[in-house]
């Protein structure tokens, strides 16, 4: 078993890889003149009680057998060693010393960590490979280990102390750029975003400054010196230097592939926790009388907020608080999902009835029916859609709906026609996003408007379908205005079929142009402000009326062209009724007459 860093690492601040100081003796205080021997009185007493109390309270490892305390400090991970090597001298020397070497040696084989270079001691490589501070400033960084400077350091550090060889002579004016070939260096460099910013394509090479400096010292020391004995120290000291940088870059893939395995490891071990509280709640909630189906719906991986594995009473108590409203929200959803899923199968068997319904009307009545969604709103319907599952609806339980069919359409329609006034001057259009059928014009064309976008609200706040209210669109109502006042209708009381029946044509003045310009009926000029084809000026009125003469061409035009568009149904039968079947009136006639 490989155990993580996540499991004991500590927190403590990175320490000093220096051996602790040995303490100094204070000096002794000088006699005063007088000497006088003095009975201890009660508070003397007292505090040498708690002086004895407190050397009671004081460490015993210092006095345990060494046996006892080696066994002790066996089942002690890398970093908790490495701390307590740092208290004082004695442990320091011990936990350096050749008597707890298989203490270590055990301690890095539970996370099967490499041994330590020979430049590093056992406490320092500790803190290396499972410390988790900035080495330079102290503060605590999520940032892995630079594995080509054996360091590990915060972005700001980064920052601070990475040096590339292009800013060597600005950093370090009048000193020998030579130096960096007896350097360690890495291949990646500080981002202004806060990542790291790799290299390898580019060849720049980083140098921690401190380095730099120390080298640079030895360097200047040893090139100062003019003997032949200090030459041969300059060379030597140069071939080490050169192998330790060989060295370090060779070993980069093993502690690197080390480090990966690691963090996968402690990523399995974070989401196997997780998987522990995830259960551990569930069964909580299931206690609680709560659903399994809602448990697993609302508590996952994903939702559980984390936290130590064990779920006890205190760690509930607050988790509780997160999870339980998940499931009660899962419930309520799963309730919402049964009742929609009921009524849209219901809904289902009432509008292939009522197909059949509008089947035995003439085209052009069934055409201005509402859409079967509408039959929502009648409580009988209604009572059907929101029966529980355990409930079966067939088509003969709306016999007693389609006796009042006609009665139903009809309200309806009355509804519909309170708010729609079927005046010339005013245009509809329907609530919802589709702009396809924006524009309305008339009642005909509101009737049989059947875009479907509304909400009905059933139990447990299910939602379903229903046809989409109308809505004044008050800048084509206001074209229709200057229209009606154009041919000298009356605009408030004028009917549609009256304007109809008028049958002006009409020629937009920003759009005119002598060479080509478009005459329009009065549906038309609506659809050429409604579909972005009008050019919005300043003019007033933007329209004016045909001459005589271009209103004669353009009425024998649209006979011409009405009877050979598409845009012709039969009245008998429903094959031509919708847009897309529409056929001419030649067709259409032809039909009537095979029937």
């Amino acid at each position: 078993m490989v155990t993580t860093r996540g499991q004991t690492r500590a927190t403590t601040k990175e320490l000093d890889t220096k051996p602790p100081a040995q303490t100094q003796p204070q000096p002794a205080r000088k006699n005063g003149k007088r000497a006088e021997k003095v009975k201890a009185t009660s508070n003397t007493k007292k505090k040498n009680a708690a002086a004895g109390k407190r050397r009671k309270n004081e460490c015993i490892l210092t006095d345990m057998p060494l046996d006892v305390l080696l066994e002790i400090l066996k089942y002690m991970v890398p970093l908790d060693l490495a701390n307590l090597s740092y208290t004082n001298k004695l442990f320091w020397e011990m936990l350096t010393g050749p008597v707890t070497a298989s203490l270590w040696k055990t301690a890095r084989a539970a996370y099967k960590a490499p041994a330590p270079p020979e430049d590093f001691s056992e406490p320092r490589w500790a803190m290396l490979l499972f410390g988790t501070m900035c080495q330079s400033c102290g503060s605590k960084t999520p940032r892995g280990i630079d594995w080509y400077l054996r360091k590990r350091f915060c972005l700001a550090c980064e920052k601070l102390h990475l040096v590339s060889a292009s800013r060597f002579k600005s950093a370090f004016r009048g000193r020998d750029p030579a130096i960096l070939e007896y350097l360690p260096y890495t291949k990646s460099g500080p981002s202004t975003k806060g990542w790291r910013q790799y290299s390898d394509t580019l060849k720049i090479q980083y140098y921690w400054n401190e380095d730099i400096e120390e080298s640079l010292q030895q360097w200047e020391k040893l090139s100062s010196r003019k003997s032949a004995k200090a030459k041969d120290e300059l060379e030597a000291w140069k071939k080490r230097r050169k192998e330790r940088v060989a060295s370090l870059l060779e070993m980069v893939p093993t502690f690197s592939q080390w480090d990966t395995q690691l963090w996968r490891l402690e990523e399995e071990e974070k989401e196997n926790n997780k998987k522990r509280r995830l259960e551990g709640a569930k069964a909580r909630l299931l206690a609680m009388g709560h659903e399994q189906v809602d448990i697993d719906s609302g508590v996952t991986l994903r939702t559980i907020p984390t936290g130590v594995p064990n779920v006890t009473n205190a760690v509930w108590a607050k988790l509780r608080r997160d999870v339980e409203p998940l499931v009660i929200a899962a419930k309520k959803k799963r309730l919402v999902e049964e009742v929609k899923e009921l009524a849209h199968t219901r809904m289902a068997i009432l509008r292939t009835r009522y197909q059949h319904f509008l089947a035995g009307l003439p085209a052009s009545e069934s055409y201005c029916c509402p859409p079967v969604e509408f039959l929502g709103l009648v409580p009988a319907v209604r009572e059907h859609l929101e029966a529980e599952k355990d409930v079966s609806v067939t088509a003969q339980d709306f016999d007693s709906v389609f006796q009042e069919m006609p009665n139903h359409i009809a309200e309806y329609q009355r509804r519909k026609k309170r708010t729609a006034v079927d005046t010339a001057s005013e245009r509809w259009g329907h609530a919802g996003p589709s702009p396809r059928y924006r524009v309305l014009q008339g009642w005909p064309m509101i009737a049989s408007h059947c875009c479907v976008g509304g909400v009905n609200t059933l139990r447990n706040g299910a939602a379903l379908a229903m046809p989409n209210n109308v809505v004044v669109d008050r800048e084509l109502s206001a074209i229709s205005y200057i229209l009606l006042k154009l041919v000298g209708l009356p605009p408030d009381t004028t009917a549609v079929s009256e304007m109809d029946e008028k049958d002006a044509r009409f020629v937009c003045v920003p759009c005119f142009s002598e060479r080509t310009y478009q005459i329009f009926t009065w549906r038309g000029v609506i659809y050429h402000v409604a579909c972005g084809g009008h050019q919005s000026t300043d003019t007033m009125p933007p329209f004016r009326l045909a001459t005589p003469e271009d209103t004669k061409l353009a009425r024998r035009a649209t006979i011409a062209r009405r009877d050979k568009a598409k845009a012709w149904s039969c009245n008998h039968c429903l094959d031509f009724i919708e847009a897309d079947n529409a056929e001419t009136k030649d067709v259409v006639l032809q039909h009537i007459n095979d029937k």
